[in-house]
């Protein structure tokens, strides 16, 4: 079958940097996956509902972007239940998928957010570097068939840097999928509480 990649954008919605995302994704049909601040959503909604309705995922990255594992357990469920009503009000299917803000948790967290935890395997370090080049060539010189790869949709770098990665894989024989097609693709059936961080071909 096709190698299969994730592309997932945190702390976002930012609508400058975003809609430029999308502008590059809906140019070449691609997918991604936006793991959202859930207080962002409102003064970014349409943004959100583009995303949506181009066919990308949108899950949670909570309420206000709090490690999880440093709250009490009714404060995490509160960050993740008020941040999946926001993003379902707008695109109107209930979120499936979460990433921990700051990739954190533990085993409370584990047994208290009920949605699969959904980590990485290819880091950009875009927030480190804010350099179209070095953030192209992290994601360039790691990615594999399978991958799940971590940027942010905050800094125009990022944005310049997905205009020339998308046609590049898509040239290497890679296809743009959200987080949810990737692990269906590859026979995985999601579990609360468990984290996954690529599908590699089985």
């Amino acid at each position: 079958g096709p190698k299969l990649i994730a592309l997932t954008f945190d702390d976002g919605p930012y609508s400058a940097v975003t809609s430029r995302i999308l502008d590059t994704l809906e140019k070449h049909g691609a997918k991604a996956t936006f793991f959202i601040v859930g207080n962002r959503v409102d003064s970014c909604k349409n943004v959100v509902k583009r995303a949506h309705n181009i066919g990308c995922e949108i899950g949670s990255h909570t309420w206000s972007h709090k490690n999880l594992s440093k709250l009490t357990v009714s404060q995490m469920q509160e960050e993740m239940k008020k941040s999946a009503d926001a993003i379902s009000a707008v695109t109107g299917v209930p979120v499936k998928i979460m990433r921990p803000p700051e990739g954190g948790y533990n085993d409370t967290v584990k047994k208290n957010i009920q949605y699969p935890m959904i980590m990485w395997s290819v880091d950009s370090n875009d927030w480190k570097y804010r350099d179209a080049k070095k953030d192209y060539d992290a994601v360039m010189n790691t990615v594999f068939d399978g991958a799940i790869i971590l940027m942010h949709d905050l800094y125009p770098a990022t944005a310049e840097a997905v205009e020339k990665l998308i046609p590049d894989l898509m040239a290497k024989g890679y296809k743009f999928v959200t987080v949810s097609e990737l692990m269906e693709a590859r026979g995985y059936t999601l579990q609360n509480g468990k984290t996954y961080s690529q599908a590699r071909p089985k």
